[in-house]
């Protein structure tokens, strides 16, 4: 969510690339190999090769494409998948 809206969770920054609005809600894409993704958390995740990530955000958050906007991330909802086999990541 866009952190001036919701200050819960994870907090971090991201270029993001593509905006796009849904009427009731943005649909935000931005890639985490970009040097501009980064917080103290991303940083202990070093390694890990998501590449592209799609961000739901509140149609009152101000996402535009280009700029950079902070971001939370709830932590307790994250699901990773084996790229391969398309398995759950147990953590």
């Amino acid at each position: 969510e866009d952190a001036a809206i919701s200050g819960d969770g994870m907090r971090f920054k991201a270029k993001l690339d593509v905006v796009e609005s849904m009427g009731s809600e943005y649909y935000v894409y931005f890639e985490t190999r970009d040097a501009d993704v980064h917080s103290d958390q991303l940083d202990e995740l070093e390694g890990l090769d998501t590449g592209q990530v799609v961000a739901r955000l509140d149609a009152a958050s101000a996402a535009e494409a280009g700029a950079t906007l902070e971001l939370t991330l709830d932590t307790s909802q994250i699901k990773l998948f084996d790229a391969e086999s398309g398995r759950a990541l147990g953590l």
